[in-house]
């Protein structure tokens, strides 16, 4: 009896959701690879966790991309008028 397949949703944060079916044992690299997606500059999350890119991916798993935000404060401006 063959086992199914993975299928993991992929989204990109600003941008798309996919759904990709992966071959048993594929990683979180193979999955952005077969999309031509490349992390850099993102935070790869595979079900809410950092991922890194030799992670297995399972049936049913969210690997998400969010663009790295830096600081994570508010600005403030300062305006003087005369």
């Amino acid at each position: 009896m063959s086992k199914k397949k993975p299928l993991v949703v992929v989204g990109r944060i600003p941008g798309e959701v996919n759904e990709v079916t992966a071959e048993e044992g594929a990683t979180v690299k193979d999955v952005l690879v077969a999309l031509n997606i490349n992390p850099e500059g993102f935070d790869v999350r595979l079900n809410g966790e950092p991922a890194a890119m030799d992670a297995e991916v399972c049936n049913n798993d969210q690997l998400m991309l969010v663009i790295n935000i830096k600081g994570n404060t508010r600005t403030r401006r300062v305006i003087n008028i005369k």
